[in-house]
Protein backbone atom coordinates (compact mmCIF):
# COMPACT_ATOMS: atom_id res chain seq x y z
CA UNK A 1 0.00 0.00 0.00
CA UNK A 2 1.11 3.55 -0.68
CA UNK A 3 -0.60 6.79 0.42
CA UNK A 4 0.18 9.85 -1.21
CA UNK A 5 -0.59 13.35 0.83
CA UNK A 6 0.11 16.69 -1.02
CA UNK A 7 -0.60 20.14 0.03
CA UNK A 8 -3.69 18.12 2.07
CA UNK A 9 -4.84 16.21 -0.80
CA UNK A 10 -4.25 12.80 -0.02
CA UNK A 11 -4.48 9.66 -2.33
CA UNK A 12 -3.40 5.63 -1.78
CA UNK A 13 -3.71 2.52 -3.59
CA UNK A 14 -2.41 -1.18 -2.70
CA UNK A 15 -1.26 -4.22 -4.63
CA UNK A 16 -1.25 -7.55 -4.09
CA UNK A 17 1.85 -9.92 -4.25
CA UNK A 18 1.50 -13.69 -4.35
CA UNK A 19 4.59 -15.69 -4.84
CA UNK A 20 2.62 -19.10 -6.30
CA UNK A 21 3.85 -22.45 -4.96
CA UNK A 22 5.61 -23.80 -8.22
CA UNK A 23 5.90 -27.87 -8.69
CA UNK A 24 8.87 -30.05 -7.88
CA UNK A 25 10.60 -30.36 -11.34
CA UNK A 26 10.59 -34.56 -12.32
CA UNK A 27 13.69 -33.81 -14.16
CA UNK A 28 17.15 -34.33 -12.26
CA UNK A 29 20.71 -32.98 -13.32
CA UNK A 30 22.46 -35.94 -14.30
CA UNK A 31 21.50 -39.47 -16.91
CA UNK A 32 23.22 -41.63 -17.90
CA UNK A 33 23.08 -44.01 -21.17
CA UNK A 34 24.83 -46.58 -22.79
CA UNK A 35 26.43 -45.41 -26.63
CA UNK A 36 24.26 -46.35 -29.74
CA UNK A 37 20.78 -45.84 -27.51
CA UNK A 38 18.40 -43.06 -27.99
CA UNK A 39 18.02 -40.41 -24.65
CA UNK A 40 14.34 -39.43 -24.37
CA UNK A 41 12.90 -37.29 -21.61
CA UNK A 42 9.57 -36.67 -20.81
CA UNK A 43 7.88 -34.36 -18.27
CA UNK A 44 4.51 -34.18 -16.56
CA UNK A 45 4.67 -31.36 -15.53
CA UNK A 46 1.73 -29.49 -16.40
CA UNK A 47 3.56 -26.32 -17.60
CA UNK A 48 2.85 -23.60 -19.96
CA UNK A 49 5.84 -23.99 -22.26
CA UNK A 50 8.77 -26.45 -22.26
CA UNK A 51 11.96 -24.51 -23.86
CA UNK A 52 15.43 -27.09 -24.31
CA UNK A 53 18.56 -25.79 -25.15
CA UNK A 54 18.63 -27.54 -28.15
CA UNK A 55 15.87 -25.58 -29.49
CA UNK A 56 13.08 -28.12 -28.43
CA UNK A 57 9.46 -27.53 -27.45
CA UNK A 58 7.55 -29.18 -25.38
CA UNK A 59 7.55 -32.01 -22.46
CA UNK A 60 9.37 -33.96 -24.35
CA UNK A 61 13.25 -33.89 -25.21
CA UNK A 62 15.38 -36.46 -27.47
CA UNK A 63 19.15 -36.59 -28.31
CA UNK A 64 21.48 -39.44 -29.62
CA UNK A 65 24.79 -36.95 -28.32
CA UNK A 66 25.76 -36.59 -24.55
CA UNK A 67 26.82 -33.26 -22.74
CA UNK A 68 25.19 -30.61 -21.08
CA UNK A 69 21.68 -29.55 -22.24
CA UNK A 70 19.19 -27.20 -19.92
CA UNK A 71 15.49 -26.53 -19.96
CA UNK A 72 13.38 -23.73 -18.80
CA UNK A 73 9.80 -24.60 -17.23
CA UNK A 74 7.74 -21.49 -17.64
CA UNK A 75 4.14 -21.41 -15.14
CA UNK A 76 2.54 -18.48 -16.02
CA UNK A 77 4.71 -15.26 -15.65
CA UNK A 78 7.37 -17.94 -13.23
CA UNK A 79 9.73 -19.96 -14.61
CA UNK A 80 12.61 -22.21 -13.44
CA UNK A 81 15.84 -23.96 -14.79
CA UNK A 82 17.46 -26.83 -14.49
CA UNK A 83 20.96 -28.04 -16.05
CA UNK A 84 20.47 -31.95 -17.55
CA UNK A 85 23.89 -33.72 -18.09
CA UNK A 86 24.15 -36.66 -20.52
CA UNK A 87 26.63 -39.02 -20.41
CA UNK A 88 27.05 -41.91 -23.04
CA UNK A 89 28.72 -44.76 -21.97
CA UNK A 90 30.82 -47.26 -23.96
CA UNK A 91 29.39 -50.96 -23.58
CA UNK A 92 31.28 -53.85 -22.67
CA UNK A 93 32.45 -56.34 -25.06
CA UNK A 94 31.43 -59.61 -24.33
CA UNK A 95 32.72 -62.05 -27.16
CA UNK A 96 31.48 -65.95 -26.43
CA UNK A 97 33.28 -66.40 -30.11
CA UNK A 98 32.19 -69.36 -33.07
CA UNK A 99 30.10 -72.15 -31.84
CA UNK A 100 32.25 -75.11 -30.41
CA UNK A 101 33.05 -78.27 -30.66
CA UNK A 102 34.56 -80.01 -28.31
CA UNK A 103 35.48 -83.56 -27.04
CA UNK A 104 32.93 -86.04 -25.35
CA UNK A 105 35.04 -86.06 -22.16
CA UNK A 106 36.58 -82.90 -21.84
CA UNK A 107 34.18 -80.01 -19.83
CA UNK A 108 33.96 -77.07 -21.52
CA UNK A 109 34.86 -73.79 -20.32
CA UNK A 110 32.95 -71.08 -22.12
CA UNK A 111 34.42 -67.57 -21.11
CA UNK A 112 32.52 -64.17 -21.11
CA UNK A 113 35.55 -61.95 -19.37
CA UNK A 114 32.63 -60.39 -17.65
CA UNK A 115 30.57 -61.31 -14.58
CA UNK A 116 27.34 -61.94 -15.98
CA UNK A 117 24.35 -63.81 -15.85
CA UNK A 118 24.33 -66.83 -17.57
CA UNK A 119 20.98 -69.23 -18.88
CA UNK A 120 20.70 -71.24 -15.91
CA UNK A 121 20.67 -68.45 -13.69
CA UNK A 122 24.26 -68.62 -12.52
CA UNK A 123 26.66 -65.46 -12.06
CA UNK A 124 30.20 -65.28 -12.83
CA UNK A 125 33.05 -64.52 -15.57
CA UNK A 126 32.83 -68.67 -16.83
CA UNK A 127 30.31 -71.63 -17.63
CA UNK A 128 31.44 -74.96 -17.51
CA UNK A 129 29.26 -77.94 -18.99
CA UNK A 130 29.15 -81.50 -20.51
CA UNK A 131 26.42 -81.70 -22.41
CA UNK A 132 25.06 -79.46 -25.85
CA UNK A 133 23.46 -76.43 -26.07
CA UNK A 134 22.96 -72.90 -26.52
CA UNK A 135 24.72 -71.16 -23.61
CA UNK A 136 23.77 -67.37 -23.49
CA UNK A 137 25.50 -64.35 -20.98
CA UNK A 138 23.68 -61.23 -20.33
CA UNK A 139 26.12 -58.65 -18.88
CA UNK A 140 25.52 -55.14 -16.79
CA UNK A 141 27.59 -52.52 -16.33
CA UNK A 142 25.65 -49.38 -15.39
CA UNK A 143 22.84 -48.92 -18.14
CA UNK A 144 24.58 -51.29 -20.83
CA UNK A 145 23.16 -54.52 -21.19
CA UNK A 146 25.12 -56.47 -23.64
CA UNK A 147 24.52 -60.41 -24.50
CA UNK A 148 25.93 -63.08 -26.09
CA UNK A 149 25.61 -66.63 -27.00
CA UNK A 150 27.28 -69.74 -27.93
CA UNK A 151 26.14 -73.20 -29.43
CA UNK A 152 28.08 -75.86 -28.11
CA UNK A 153 28.02 -79.72 -29.46
CA UNK A 154 30.14 -82.66 -28.14
CA UNK A 155 31.77 -84.60 -29.76
CA UNK A 156 32.17 -88.77 -29.68
CA UNK A 157 35.62 -89.87 -28.17
CA UNK A 158 37.25 -92.98 -29.60
CA UNK A 159 36.49 -95.57 -27.09
CA UNK A 160 39.16 -98.10 -26.33
CA UNK A 161 40.52 -100.31 -23.82
CA UNK A 162 43.95 -101.73 -23.46
CA UNK A 163 43.05 -104.13 -20.73
CA UNK A 164 43.52 -104.67 -17.14
CA UNK A 165 47.56 -104.90 -16.32
CA UNK A 166 49.68 -107.99 -16.94
CA UNK A 167 51.95 -109.85 -15.26
CA UNK A 168 54.15 -112.06 -17.34
CA UNK A 169 57.20 -114.43 -16.74
CA UNK A 170 60.99 -112.57 -16.81
CA UNK A 171 62.04 -114.15 -20.61
CA UNK A 172 58.66 -114.21 -21.94
CA UNK A 173 56.33 -111.88 -24.28
CA UNK A 174 52.90 -109.92 -22.66
CA UNK A 175 50.75 -109.26 -25.77
CA UNK A 176 48.94 -105.67 -25.63
CA UNK A 177 46.02 -105.32 -28.13
CA UNK A 178 43.87 -101.93 -28.56
CA UNK A 179 40.59 -103.08 -28.51
CA UNK A 180 38.24 -100.71 -30.59
CA UNK A 181 34.44 -101.14 -30.70
CA UNK A 182 33.82 -100.37 -34.28
CA UNK A 183 36.50 -101.63 -36.36
CA UNK A 184 36.97 -99.87 -39.82
CA UNK A 185 36.70 -96.50 -39.21
CA UNK A 186 40.10 -94.45 -39.68
CA UNK A 187 41.68 -93.60 -36.23
CA UNK A 188 45.16 -92.27 -35.70
CA UNK A 189 46.87 -94.55 -33.04
CA UNK A 190 50.06 -93.69 -31.08
CA UNK A 191 52.06 -95.27 -28.49
CA UNK A 192 54.46 -93.89 -25.73
CA UNK A 193 57.49 -94.70 -27.71
CA UNK A 194 56.17 -93.01 -31.03
CA UNK A 195 55.04 -96.17 -32.45
CA UNK A 196 52.03 -95.49 -34.63
CA UNK A 197 49.36 -97.15 -36.44
CA UNK A 198 49.95 -100.34 -35.09
CA UNK A 199 47.01 -101.99 -32.78
CA UNK A 200 48.88 -104.66 -31.32
CA UNK A 201 52.21 -105.32 -30.07
CA UNK A 202 54.21 -107.84 -27.53
CA UNK A 203 56.86 -106.26 -24.97
CA UNK A 204 59.47 -108.35 -22.77
CA UNK A 205 59.73 -105.17 -20.36
CA UNK A 206 58.29 -103.99 -17.56
CA UNK A 207 57.06 -100.63 -17.15
CA UNK A 208 53.83 -98.31 -18.35
CA UNK A 209 52.35 -98.53 -21.80
CA UNK A 210 50.13 -95.86 -22.89
CA UNK A 211 48.41 -95.59 -26.56
CA UNK A 212 46.38 -92.32 -27.69
CA UNK A 213 44.02 -92.62 -30.20
CA UNK A 214 42.60 -89.39 -32.28
CA UNK A 215 39.43 -90.10 -34.89
CA UNK A 216 38.59 -88.12 -37.69
CA UNK A 217 37.11 -85.67 -35.50
CA UNK A 218 40.27 -84.57 -33.78
CA UNK A 219 38.98 -86.25 -30.57
CA UNK A 220 41.76 -87.58 -28.43
CA UNK A 221 41.67 -90.71 -26.09
CA UNK A 222 44.00 -92.10 -23.91
CA UNK A 223 44.68 -95.50 -21.92
CA UNK A 224 47.59 -96.95 -20.51
CA UNK A 225 48.15 -100.84 -18.75
CA UNK A 226 51.11 -101.64 -16.32
CA UNK A 227 53.20 -104.48 -17.12
CA UNK A 228 55.19 -106.14 -14.53
CA UNK A 229 57.32 -109.54 -15.59
CA UNK A 230 57.77 -112.07 -12.23
CA UNK A 231 61.67 -113.49 -11.53
CA UNK A 232 60.96 -117.80 -12.18
CA UNK A 233 61.54 -120.20 -9.39
CA UNK A 234 64.44 -121.59 -9.43
CA UNK A 235 63.89 -125.95 -10.21
CA UNK A 236 66.67 -128.27 -9.06
CA UNK A 237 65.47 -131.88 -8.42
CA UNK A 238 69.56 -133.29 -8.39
CA UNK A 239 71.57 -135.59 -10.58
CA UNK A 240 69.94 -138.11 -12.33
CA UNK A 241 69.46 -141.60 -10.22
CA UNK A 242 70.08 -144.78 -11.19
Amino acid sequence: IVEIDTVGCSSSDTIDLVNPDLPDLDVVDGYELCDGETFRLTSRLAADAFRWSNGQTGPQFSTLTGGTYNVMFDFGVCSRFIDIVLDFLAPPVVELGSDLEVFEVIPLVVESGFCGGWQDGSTGPTFTTLLDGEYKVVVTQGPCVVADSVGVTFLDAPIFTLGEDQLGCQGSEIGVDISLPAPGETRFISWNDGTSSVESRSFTEAGTIWVEIENEDGCLTRDSVELAFSIPPVLDLGQDTT
